[in-house]
């Protein structure tokens, strides 16, 4: 008998058909893991970049019509506001605020 932790030859002969087992398992799923971790990162990025080109727009034309509005006569103004908070209620949808 041997002591806890140290294989005699019959136990590491045991343990080679489960080691190579346990290889080729290994060797046959680790590609279908690796190609869905790049999947699921490819993913995050597209959603990144629509969350950003979704927002970008509508920040945009506020910074536009803020810009204007500083410019404008009172009475023109009043229009650009009109189309400010139309975009700003546009936006609050698309974040999901509204």
């Amino acid at each position: 008998m041997t002591s806890p932790g140290i294989l005699n030859n019959q136990d590491k002969k045991e343990q080679e058909p489960l080691k190579r087992r346990a290889r080729e398992i290994k060797d046959e799923y680790e590609p279908g893991a690796k190609t869905l971790l790049q999947f699921e990162e490819e993913e995050r990025e597209t959603i990144a970049r629509e969350i950003h080109d979704d927002l970008s727009q509508p920040l945009t034309a506020i910074k536009i019509n803020l810009s204007g509005l500083l410019r404008l006569k009172f009475y023109s103004a009043k229009r650009f506001w009109g189309d400010f908070r139309h975009e700003v209620d546009d936006l609050e949808i698309k974040c999901g605020a509204k």
